[in-house]
């Protein structure tokens, strides 16, 4: 599942919590949260960034990034980790991720491409 939160929306935790009681526990949820923290790996901490890190201890989910920055400041330059991946703790070791080792090539957004792998491999089920 993707979300997109623009940066000038304003945060409802409780449109968030309804949000994710109606998906299913194992959840992989990829976004643009446009929440900064220090705990994945932003140089400063927001308040959308500490309200999603109460909703992460809430909800128990933790989030696969590694502290690579995923979004280049048009105006600025500035590198900073907004798009997150976060998941159920029993789903942490079953993904990898990582920031496109291309970074030159950004295809056209201000976001670097993320690349998420799966260490476990389920063939399709053909009936």
């Amino acid at each position: 599942m993707f979300i997109y939160l623009p940066p000038t929306a304003k945060y409802n935790v409780a449109v968030i919590d309804n949000f994710i009681t109606h998906l299913p526990s194992t959840v992989l949820l990829l976004g643009d949260f446009n929440a900064h923290s220090h705990l994945w790996g932003c140089q400063k901490t927001t308040i959308r960034g500490k309200h999603f890190e109460d909703f992460l201890l809430t909800h128990n989910l933790s989030v696969l990034n590694d502290g690579s920055p995923t979004y280049l400041h048009p105006a600025t330059g500035s590198l900073s980790v907004i798009d997150l991946i976060i998941t159920d703790p029993s789903l942490f070791l079953d993904f990898s991720w990582s920031v496109d080792s291309d970074d030159s090539d950004q295809y056209g957004s201000d976001h670097f491409p993320i690349v998420i792998r799966t260490t476990h491999f389920s063939p399709p089920v053909i009936n």
